[in-house]
C-alpha cells in the first residue's frame, strides 16, 4: 500500500492549498451514524437511524513560513478553513488526499484551533499544531 508522510488539502478552483504533515497521535477517522434511542412504554426500545458520515479529526503540524516546496503554511490552512462564500457553489468544498493517496471531497467544520510550539511566532522555526475536522461529502 502506498504511504506518504503528508496529506494534501486544496481547492481545485482557486489553487489554494498544499501538503500538510499530520501528527501521528492526532489522526482519527470517525464513522458517525445519526441515531436516536428511546425507551418505549412497555420497556422495549425504539431505535431510529439516519445517515452515516465519515469524519477525520487531524492535528496538522505546520510552520508560519514554510521552507519546503509545495507545503502549506499556517496562513494557508487558515484560509482553507475560512472559505465561506454562499454565492459560489461549493465554495468551502475541499479536495483531500490522505497519507495513502486516497482522494475525497471534504468540508472543514468545527473549530480551527492552533497551538504554538515554542516561543517563535514568525518564520521557518515557528511551528503550530492545528486541530481541524474534515467531514467527508456524502457521495449520494
Amino acid at each position: 500500500m502506498t504511504e506518504y508522510n503528508y496529506c494534501t488539502i486544496y481547492t481545485a478552483t482557486s489553487g489554494l492549498g498544499g501538503k500538510f504533515a499530520v501528527v501521528r497521535d492526532g489522526y482519527n477517522e470517525i464513522i458517525r451514524k445519526k441515531s436516536t434511542v428511546e425507551e418505549t412504554m412497555d420497556g422495549g426500545i425504539d431505535v431510529q437511524v439516519g445517515g452515516v458520515h465519515k469524519l477525520y479529526n487531524l492535528i496538522i503540524r505546520v510552520r508560519h513560513t514554510e521552507t519546503e516546496a509545495n507545503y502549506g503554511t499556517f496562513d494557508t490552512l487558515r484560509q482553507l478553513y475560512e472559505l465561506n462564500n454562499p454565492s459560489i457553489a461549493a465554495s468551502n468544498l475541499l479536495d483531500y488526499v490522505n497519507h495513502h493517496g486516497e482522494y475525497e471531497q471534504v468540508y472543514m467544520v468545527g473549530d480551527f484551533q492552533g497551538a504554538l510550539l515554542g516561543c517563535k511566532i514568525e518564520g521557518g522555526t515557528a511551528w503550530w499544531d492545528v486541530q481541524v475536522q474534515l467531514r467527508v461529502k456524502p457521495t449520494s
